[in-house]
């Protein structure tokens, strides 16, 4: 059966004029505790606030923080089950269980699902991946389904093939990589005054690591479309996401290198979506493609990046 649905969470930078082109049936709300405390649903389509208020009120590192929490077994039912009561079978594809609980409360609510609906089937994936890393995940899903293949091939693909998915980008700020157990605080405060940008792939264990540093944007940039020459696979064929924090000129710089460099076949420029924006903060623009598996604890990646800024010993 090719009809069955694709659902995701608000951690894959899929806004709704990208699920509604590429036939994504749903996602999953994480919730989002604002600065004052209250709780509501994250929303991938920014109707509660835009992009440039939600990054805008973080600037105020005392009192204007987000914080993501784990949404309710409940509301992963409500949005699962009436696809399941028109006759659909679910594939459901998660952020990293490294980062979030969203994937082992979905597995828990589809093996009740199942249970109550014998007839149906629900796969969860764990993508080891967030962000547009993830949306790529969703989006090739979709080009599966729509090229005959059935849930569990679709499901196969993504879990052999999900540590490919790259990504490379500037980071401004390390106040949020020292807020996530990145960096020591004097890193933080250091880097900042000095302008270095750290840049990261994403690990085996769906973690974003820092694997290098470079000190200014230029050499950032350079460093970025260098290091995807060297990691990429077949751009020509990828439809490629390019997220930001509320950096839409630098998003724009960077798109254009990447398109003029290795022209994807699509380039969708979306911003980080509130989840994970609440963690990363203000400051990123970082592109997410398919390239060559990554490496145990990515050595080879960080010998890579050491080799292009030039800190080889």
């Amino acid at each position: 059966m090719t009809n069955f649905a694709i659902l995701t969470d608000s951690c894959s930078d899929l806004t709704a004029p990208l699920r509604e082109r590429f036939g994504v049936d749903g996602y999953v709300p994480g919730a989002l505790v604002y600065p004052d405390g209250s709780n509501h649903y994250a929303d991938l389509d920014w109707k509660n606030m835009t992009p440039a208020q939600f990054f805008g009120t973080m600037k105020d590192k005392k009192g204007g923080l987000f914080t993501s929490a784990q949404i309710g077994l409940q509301d992963v039912a409500d949005r699962l089950e009436p696809l399941l009561q028109q006759g659909r079978d679910i594939l459901f594809v998660a952020v990293s269980s490294g980062l979030s609980g969203t994937y082992n409360s979905t597995c828990l609510v589809a093996n009740e699902l199942m249970e109550k609906y014998p007839e149906r089937h629900i796969r969860c994936v764990d993508t080891l991946r967030y962000c547009g890393a993830e949306g790529m995940l969703v989006i090739a899903a979709t080009r599966l389904r729509a090229a005959g293949k059935t849930l569990d091939e679709t499901a196969d693909w993504l879990e052999e093939n999900r540590l490919r998915v790259h990504q490379m980008g500037v980071l401004e700020d390390l106040f949020f990589c020292k807020r996530m157990g990145r960096v020591s605080g004097a890193a933080a405060v250091m880097g900042t005054l000095v302008g270095i940008r750290p840049l990261a792939d994403i690990n085996e264990k769906g973690l974003s690591d820092v694997i290098g540093k470079t000190r200014g944007l230029a050499p950032a940039l350079k460093a970025t479309v260098d290091y995807m020459a060297r990691t990429v696979e077949r751009p020509e064929e990828q439809i490629m996401l390019l997220s930001h924090s509320d950096r839409p000129e630098r998003a724009e710089e960077l798109r254009t290198m990447v398109e003029e460099r290795f022209h994807p076949k699509e380039l969708h420029v979306v911003p980080v979506c509130q989840s994970c924006g609440a963690s990363i903060g203000p400051g990123l623009y970082a592109i997410f493609y398919f390239g060559r598996p990554i490496s145990s604890g990515l050595t080879e990646e960080r010998s890579l990046i050491a080799e292009l800024t030039g800190k080889t010993k």
